[in-house]
């Protein structure tokens, strides 16, 4: 949790002497990871409502938020400390442009970085960063786990949920947050969509054709298109641009993916490993309550089925999503959004129970939905802090 008490703050240096720190944060942060550093610094409420928006390239917001620091005169030892504890593999980097800087003796560590973004950003242009990071904590750390362990194995993963479940917001969270929570071993993403330049994929051509333009080499074929894509690092295969459902995937789109994942994909693994390896997902979404379970629906059942089939490919299963249970909820508004002491000496748990219990309860299953608790959450947490 944020120090909202400053602390004297050092003189601001001259831009040039900062030409190093830009560098090796440009090279080590993603955005996000930068936002969650201020955030932890003494004063850094007011820091992060000064920050860059979301427009902003990496290399501007790491500029600007670097300036934004020295005229602060943030840039101290608790900055350091809180960079050196995130990235335990750059410590001898982070020493050096420490020392350059005069900073190299320790001051009052700054917590360790969270791995989720407070809630009081007040930016009306983008969508809570609750509804990519809220619980899911079982799937996705199952996800990022696989990927770890089996790090050098070509895997396939299904997840899948019901409507009330937003599943793509889970999505949307592998492309945001992965190099987030998992820096040490980053993923490249690429989303291969159902349809291409309007024309839904029909055949299991069309559906190479789809994964070689994701990847960014839409003219060659498909063995020399994934290797071209895992020449650096490790890729993960989104398909599709959706989830999918009953209701969007036709049977002959469905019937030439089957034939892609037990056919043409394996034929291509077959040839040998690749610099590194791929993970494929893919997402699909069944009707909440009234349509039939997860071991009924038929598009789980059948695409579970070819990716088990699929030679070349690990399968690996991940939980259903459901709602997400309180425990869950309060782990993360305790450790990642408030911190221990301040969610207990402010006695936040009564509060925040209700507030999950309004949608938890409620009758009407149409508002039981993933995206209404983020919600409510959201408005929640930052009415607490601004009136804090």
């Amino acid at each position: 949790m944020p120090h909202h008490d400053s602390a004297p703050p050092n003189s601001p240096r001259p831009r040039a002497d900062l030409a190093s720190l830009v560098e090796l944060l440009r090279s080590m942060c993603s955005s996000n990871e930068l936002r969650h550093i201020v955030w932890l610094l003494e004063g850094g409420d007011r820091l992060y409502a000064e920050l860059p928006g979301d427009s902003a390239t990496l290399a501007e917001f790491v500029t600007e938020t670097t300036l934004l620091l020295n005229r602060h005169g943030r840039i101290d030892g608790a900055f350091f400390d809180a960079l050196d504890s995130k990235y335990p593999g750059r410590r001898e980097d982070i020493a050096r442009v420490r020392a350059a800087l005069g900073c190299d003796t320790p001051q009052t560590s700054a917590p360790s970085s969270p791995s989720v973004e407070p809630s009081a950003d007040a930016s009306e242009h983008r969508p809570s960063n609750l509804h990519l990071i809220l619980d899911r904590t079982q799937q996705w750390e199952t996800l990022i786990n696989r990927c770890t362990t089996k790090s050098n194995e070509n895997l396939a993963f299904l997840l899948h949920g019901d409507s009330g479940q937003d599943v793509h917001l889970f999505v949307n969270r592998i492309e945001s947050e992965w190099q987030e929570d998992c820096f040490s071993y980053i993923h490249q993403t690429r989303r291969v969509p159902l349809r291409f330049g309007g024309d839904m994929a029909r055949t299991a051509d069309d559906w190479g054709r789809h994964l070689r333009c994701a990847a960014g080499f839409g003219s060659l074929p498909l063995r020399r298109a994934l290797e071209r894509v895992t020449s650096q690092d490790p890729v993960i295969l989104l398909f599709c641009e959706s989830p999918l459902s009953m209701a969007t995937m036709k049977p002959r789109a469905l019937d030439a993916l089957k034939e892609f994942l037990t056919d043409t994909l394996p034929k291509c693994l077959s040839e040998g490993p690749f610099k590194h390896p791929i993970r494929l997902l893919v997402a699909v979404e069944h009707q909440h309550p009234t349509g039939p379970t997860a071991e009924e629906d038929p598009l789980v059942i059948e695409i579970e089925t070819a990716l088990r089939q699929a030679a070349g490919l690990t399968f690996q299963p991940l939980p259903t999503l459901d709602f997400p249970p309180w425990n869950d909820i309060e782990l993360l508004l305790r450790e990642k959004i408030f911190g221990p002491e301040r969610y207990r000496s402010q006695g936040l748990r009564p509060k925040f129970k209700k507030v999950y219990d309004s949608v938890d309860k409620e009758p009407d299953y149409t508002q039981r939905t993933f995206s209404r608790l983020a919600d409510v959450l959201d408005a929640a947490i930052t009415a607490h802090l601004s009136s804090s």
